[in-house]
């Protein structure tokens, strides 16, 4: 134990010895004394570079311009390969510039304290983690390495990059005029070489242009807000209390805490902004709203009142999700495939678009254990189960299929052709539930279980996987699990909502104070859509 902590310590004074060296450039960086990496038997301490506007995919292209920057300093030939917005970014290099190479990033003081790896064939990283400096050594045997930057939001906070940031170099031999890449990737293994060692033009065009596998299409997020505070939308509501049976209500229809506003849209538009580049544009469905800290000048945002896709005024002004849902698919300009989020749901990680759809258009669903009963529609039961209930019915009578799972409550992947054909089978079950203006035992889920069991019903979805949990921060097991992910950041889609929970007022004050802290460290950097 001795031995290990002397090795610490030389390895700590090594690193602080280091940043002291390259201070002109890196004054920002900090040492974390109790975050260390992994290098074969012992730890590295982590160097971070502090950036108060750390944005997620800036900093992968930063990291991707810097490396092709040093190597066309040093007349390195190299090429670009694609590579997913959750991946590190991918460039091929001839092996006879090996050593060229690691001299290259030796030299260039932005290096000085990345991190490097060697690669696998199969792009695994493995071995000892190094701190690229001035003494770089050159690397002789490994197929390729990844080179990464650590940055920080802020000193001591979990919100930072990570090798998926970095830039992987994969190393390509020459064999009877083709080139070999000694590391895996899912384009192009092997090519055509010229005299310079470098692919032929004309087969790297092909081997780098829109593959099957890769989604083309314009992907769209909606989501739907509604500021519960607000005295004129409050005033709304309580005339429309009374013009309707509250006998017909399902649970918890009319709850505050259905309405409740944590900010929670502001950290969900956060959480795209970082970890989903590929989202086209956003749309904000509300009753006339617009949130006091949103920038509407921001060309990728669009608010869009209910009166703007009711195909009537029945059922206006509401307050049933399950109504408003029901008309999403009619938002003038929305992309023919679009992702349908709660203001409670967010990206825990960088993602790609795959994981809610397939390259052909098939759309995904992510059914849970929950289960909906068999039995009958109970007054006063959970709206979802109700909702559920109803769209089974008419599942069964069209296609002579059941089901009984419940879904994730997570991003719910949507074709415009699939819902509007859904629509036109059931238009009485749609009308009914848009008429509704507080959720009711007759409603369907048209943008939940409704359109998931249809679609998959017709071959237009199928299930998918995803990290994901549901996390009621009024309760301690639920704020201890949020503070597993803050930390860890290992999840794609969490959940964050308190409406389970009854509580006093005082509770729920509390519950809102830690909730928009939690909040806050999960996401603290401000995002574009904000004034």
């Amino acid at each position: 134990m001795a031995a290990i902590k002397r090795r610490l310590a030389r390895l700590r004074n090594n690193a602080l010895r280091l940043v002291s060296t390259n201070a002109s450039f890196y004054r920002a960086l900090r040492l974390e004394s109790k975050s260390y990496l992994r290098s074969g038997s012992f730890f590295l301490p982590r160097l971070a570079r502090i950036d108060p506007n750390l944005h997620i995919p800036s900093q992968r292209k930063r990291a991707l311009e810097l490396v092709e920057a040093a190597l066309a300093t040093a007349e390195v030939p190299y090429w670009v390969l694609p590579s997913r917005s959750d991946r590190p970014n991918v460039i091929g290099v001839s092996t006879c510039h090996r050593d060229t190479v690691f001299g290259a990033l030796a030299r260039e003081r932005h290096f000085h304290c990345w991190y490097l790896q060697e690669l696998r064939p199969r792009g695994t990283a493995y071995g000892t983690v190094r701190i690229i400096d001035k003494f770089l050594k050159p690397i002789s045997e490994a197929a390729g390495v990844r080179i990464y930057e650590f940055v920080q939001a802020q000193e001591g906070s979990s919100f930072s990059s990570t090798p998926s940031q970095g830039v992987e170099i994969h190393f390509w031999k020459r064999e009877e005029g083709v080139l070999k890449s000694a590391v895996w990737n899912d384009r192009v293994v092997e090519i055509a070489a010229t005299e310079a060692n470098t692919p032929s033009d004309s087969q790297m065009t092909a081997a780098i242009s829109p593959a099957t596998q890769d989604i083309t299409f314009p992907i769209d997020v909606v989501y739907t807000w509604v500021d519960g505070a607000d005295p004129k939308w409050l005033e709304q509501k309580a005339s429309a209390l009374q013009l309707h049976d509250p006998n017909l209500f399902t649970d918890r229809a009319i709850d505050a805490a259905r309405f409740a506003d944590h900010d929670e849209l502001r950290f969900s538009l956060r959480s795209i902004e970082q970890f989903a580049p590929w989202v086209h544009r956003i749309w904000l469905v509300t009753a006339g709203q617009t949130p006091s800290w949103l920038d509407t000048s921001n060309e990728r945002i669009t608010v869009v009142d209910h009166k703007e896709i009711w195909p009537s005024k029945d059922g206006l002004p509401t307050f049933n999700s399950h109504a408003i849902e029901a008309n999403l698919h009619r938002i003038p300009g929305l992309a023919s495939h679009y992702l349908y989020f709660n203001d409670d749901v967010f990206l825990g990680r960088p993602i790609t678009a795959d994981l809610f759809f397939h390259p052909n258009r098939l759309t995904k669903f992510f059914p849970s254990r929950a289960m909906v009963d068999f039995g009958p529609i109970v007054p006063g039961e959970n709206a979802s189960t109700s909702a559920a209930k109803n769209a089974r019915q008419l599942i069964e009578r069209r296609f002579g299929v059941t089901f009984s799972r419940k879904f994730y409550h997570a991003p719910a992947p949507i074709s415009r052709e699939i819902m509007n054909r859904a629509e036109e089978q059931f238009p009485e079950a749609f009308q009914r539930t848009r008429e509704a203006s507080f959720r009711q035992a007759t409603d369907i889920a048209a943008s939940g279980s409704m359109y998931f069991n249809y679609a998959y019903a017709v071959g237009q979805a199928v299930p998918g996987s995803i990290r994901y949990d549901y996390i009621d921060p009024a309760s301690e097991d639920g704020r201890n699990r949020l503070e597993n992910v803050i930390r860890r950041r290992h999840l794609d889609v969490i959940c964050i909502n308190d409406g389970a929970t009854h509580q006093s007022l005082d509770q729920r004050e509390e519950t809102d104070r830690y909730l928009r802290d939690a909040l806050s460290r999960l996401y603290p950097v401000k995002g574009s859509f904000e004034l």
